[in-house]
């Protein structure tokens, strides 16, 4: 109970502090007071803060006296005679509008006609989806879908006129005997600037994701969130962590598992560009900069047939600029891992855009106690933890320095050659380094040793998006990504030569990936996508290890492989019988590796009870995958995994997937729960040895098997929002020959996950309360201990661990209450950020992984050991501080 009562207490204060906004009562004595000076002294008493046009109240006088009058009864009072209206958005936001009396038709009604078509940005081309359509008269209106596109029937007045409006653009009026006289058009709206005292209206839970009902896709705006909870900015992979469906066993971001995948079955696109080196800080720092992504849309389960590649899911991010006001606009703060500045500048108003934005850690250089913390959680159970025991800084005989920093680059040029046709280039670096350095010297020993981590990767995309006629759209890029992964280590006890050995290991990756993309529009209820897509994949492995006095002896290990992937798809989308849409697709490649051809369908059908807010979906999809990750081995106990591509005698991964759900989506309210079933074929086993004669040193002729259900909850109470996520599921993996060839929990079975997100907003501050549980996830406990030879013991023998059941235990559950609380100051021009987040609130101790070390005596002594355990924790209470001034 201790650990849901700061929970409990959140909820109850949120709950009242709700009920007495919506019960304010004013106490206020006007004479003659300027309308203008109203408000600004309700504001001043009260929690309230209004938005309206000075020549609305110019010259506007009250005269009236209010104690303990509800505050509807007082804005009535002295709003409604003067021809004013007010509009009360979240007990706290006040819009003043002018009175409008309802418009009453004096006119016969004609009959029904069908009105349709699609509002889209004047400027890019791109859909406004929200955008309000009604007939003037009022018998009839309704809102756009993601696609922008409208379709209604309804009697109309003969003045009657179509009316269409989105919030920061022109309103356009049609009139209604064109509108329904005519086939369905594409309505094009301006932006619209429009200087009024700034008000924020936010709802986090609507704002920062929304639910394609279509699509089966999450779509994400960073920008729009608060302080993430227990981390300090809107990091991108964590926000997919709120999710169901989505786990990290390790705590961090760069391995995440989706409905029991492996992390490389995800596909991460940053504008076109395929990024292979997923997170910073060895995985619990997201790579993609928060603050130069525009939008984010994640597929968790059967995704459209213009994607492929990757099995489990695919995050689909689109990058900042966007046209706006002309003017230039940047971000600069910082946190206590890295700082990050941003700019956003206009080359040419409304036609040539360009963005730039670095960030970087400065553990180099100062080291706070929130690294120091994160540090520990990463190498508690490596060679550089055991070595900084014995590390005194005033004793010179110990030399202990590890220097680490990672950073990321993004640019991007945009420019709108017209309204119908857009160019743009973007430009992703991101890496991570670690240079360690150990030395031991006294008068009788001399030790050193020095390890060398890099991992990087290198982007660029060029996209062409243009509209050739009113039913055909293009879509072209061209990318290219290379990743780069580095690890080398030299020691000896030679004062005079301290590199006496030598070990290298290193992997590359180049994707050059080419897509025409093409989208036909034969009505509002019937599209056609088709296109040609290649890639090339090539990689390179890398191992040695030498004597440096004898350059001729140790071990070697090469392996690379090149192949282009052809690929076909065609995708159709028909909505029917007014409530039904089916979705069906076909995605036909060639992998010239193999020489074989490969096809995935999928398929998507989508029925919306009539007259309810309820959705049943059910999806199937077959997917293949021709690049997969395998185990980097070093003695820091940290590093990127290797990427290698699939070739002779190393097929490609095969996985079909089901899905069945029901989902109710209304204002206020969201429900979806959905139950999935996967297999996978051609699962690879991390068995690479510095073996010569190991030729292959895989086995890909492992299964895994996928099954869940996943439910999540979205309910908004102004000005407070809260969502569930909760996961049940079970992943089992086989290999032949391993474990007596039965079927054993996968490292990533995680039966139970719950997420409970709380978000509440306040005047200036946002508060946000996260509690996590998860069930503890699969280990290894060695079944015996064995003897084997050994001509140097004493006996003759020595003892090792054996492991024959895999994944026969489990570690204890996993439980975090993550907290922050973020303040903005504002001023005309820019403004102010200052942001605490507290990860592991209650400071509980968390077991991510489990070892076992056979402890043995001096081989002069009879080799009878010790069995002892090693568990790597998470990181205990951890704070963050962000600051940031946005232009």
């Amino acid at each position: 109970m201790q650990r849901f009562i700061p929970f409990l207490c959140l909820f109850l204060v949120i709950s009242s502090f709700s009920s007495a906004q919506s019960a304010l009562e004013i106490t206020a004595h006007f004479q003659k007071t300027p309308l203008s000076k109203v408000f600004s002294k309700l504001q001043g008493k009260y929690p309230l803060t209004f938005s309206y046009d000075n020549d609305l109240v110019q010259g506007i006088v009250v005269q009236a006296d209010f104690i303990k009058q509800p505050l509807k009864f007082v804005l009535q009072s002295i709003l409604t005679e003067q021809g004013l209206d007010y509009e009360l958005v979240d007990q706290q936001y006040i819009l003043i509008k002018r009175l409008r009396t309802p418009a009453i038709p004096k006119e016969v009604p004609i009959p029904t006609t069908t009105f349709c078509g699609r509002v889209l940005n004047e400027n890019t081309g791109e859909p406004l989806q929200g955008a309000v359509v009604a007939l003037s008269s009022g018998l009839y209106g309704m809102v756009t879908n993601h696609e922008g596109k409208f379709h209604f029937s309804s009697t109309f007045m003969p003045n009657d006129t179509l009316f269409i409006s989105y919030l920061g653009y022109q309103s356009v009026k049609i009139p209604v005997l064109h509108a329904g006289a005519s086939p369905c058009r594409d309505v094009y709206l301006s932006q619209s600037i429009q200087w009024m005292k700034e008000v924020e209206v936010r709802d986090f839970a609507t704002d920062m994701l929304n639910f394609d009902t279509l699509s089966n896709a999450v779509a994400f705006r960073p920008e729009r969130i608060p302080i993430l909870p227990g981390w300090g900015e809107p990091d991108v992979s964590r926000l997919l962590l709120l999710l169901p469906g989505v786990n990290n066993t390790d705590e961090g971001v760069g391995n995440l598992s989706v409905r029991g995948g492996t992390p490389d079955q995800n596909l991460i696109l940053w504008d076109k560009i395929p990024i292979y080196h997923t997170g910073h800080f060895f995985g619990l720092y997201d790579a993609i900069n928060p603050y130069v992504v525009q939008k984010v849309d994640f597929f968790g389960g059967n995704f459209s047939a213009n994607y492929g590649g990757r099995t489990a899911s695919v995050i689909d991010i689109a990058a900042k600029p966007q046209f706006n006001d002309g003017k230039w606009h940047g971000t600069a703060g910082f946190n206590l891992l890295h700082a990050y500045g941003f700019l956003e500048a206009p080359v040419i108003r409304n036609k040539v855009q360009l963005m730039f934005a670095c960030r970087r850690s400065y553990s180099d250089l100062m080291q706070s106690n929130t690294y120091q913390n994160l540090f520990n959680q990463v190498f508690q159970n490596g060679r550089v933890m055991s070595e900084r025991e014995g590390h005194n800084p005033r004793d010179s005989t110990v030399k202990w320095q590890p220097n680490f920093f990672y950073f990321d680059i993004n640019a991007k040029f945009l420019w709108d050659i017209s309204r119908k046709h857009q160019l743009s280039a973007s430009l992703y670096q991101g890496k991570d380094q670690l240079d360690y350095y150990y030395r031991y010297s006294d008068v009788d020993y001399f030790f050193a040793s020095k390890d060398r981590l890099s991992t990087e990767n290198l982007g660029f995309s060029t996209q062409y998006a243009g509209q050739w006629s009113k039913k055909l759209k293009l879509d072209y890029s061209l990318a290219t990504s290379r990743f780069q992964n580095y690890y080398s280590y030299t020691y000896g006890w030679d004062r005079t030569r301290p590199k006496e050995y030598f070990h290298r290991q290193f992997n590359k990756l180049e994707d050059v990936t080419v897509k025409l993309n093409h989208r036909f529009e034969f009505s509002a209820k019937a599209n056609l996508s088709f296109g040609y897509q290649f890639s090339h994949y090539a990689h390179q492995i890398r191992f040695r290890d030498i004597a440096l006095g004898d350059p001729q002896r140790g071990n070697r290990y090469r392996d690379s492989t090149a192949s282009g992937l052809h690929t076909l798809f065609v995708e159709s989308r028909i909505h029917f019988r007014q409530n039904w849409l089916l979705q069906v697709g076909l995605r036909g490649n060639y992998y010239q590796a193999h020489q074989h051809f490969y096809s995935e369908p999928r398929l998507l059908l989508q029925w919306a009870i009539p007259e309810s807010s309820w959705r049943i979906q059910a999806s199937f999809g077959q997917y293949y995958q021709f690049l997969f990750q395998s185990l980097q081995w070093n003695s820091v106990g940290v590093g990127a995994p290797f990427w290698q591509a699939s070739g002779l005698g190393i097929p490609a991964q095969h996985t079909w997937q089901r899905a069945l759900g029901v989902q109710y989506d209304k204002p206020g309210l969201y429900l979806r729960v959905e139950a999935y079933l996967k297999k996978l074929n051609g699962l690879a086993s991390e068995t690479l040895r510095l073996k010569p004669e190991q030729e292959n040193p895989y086995s890909f002729d492992g299964t895994s098997r996928a099954r869940g259900i996943d439910v999540l909850l979205r309910k908004t109470w102004h000005p407070y929002s809260f969502w569930m996520s909760y996961s049940l599921s079970k992943v089992t993996q086989r290999f032949p020959g391993l474990n007596f060839n039965a079927a054993f929990p996968s490292q990533r079975d995680v039966r139970h996950n719950l997420r409970l997100v709380n978000m509440y907003t306040l005047h200036n501050f946002d508060f946000s309360l996260n509690f996590n549980y998860r069930s503890g996830q699969p280990y290894t406990a060695p079944d015996t201990i064995f003897q084997v030879e050994c001509s140097d013991c004493v006996n003759g023998y020595t003892q090792k661990l054996g492991y024959q059941r895999l994944n026969t235990k489990r570690l204890n559950e996993v439980i975090r209450l993550d907290f922050a609380v973020n303040w903005k100051w504002r001023h005309p021009g820019w403004e102010a950020r200052i942001g605490l987040s507290i990860y592991n609130l209650l400071n509980r101790v968390n077991i991510l992984d489990k070892d076992f070390v056979l402890d043995l005596p001096p081989i002069n002594r009879p080799q009878i050991g010790s069995l002892r355990e090693i568990n790597r924790r998470a990181a205990g209470l951890t704070p963050n501080l962000v600051v940031q001034i946005r232009f």
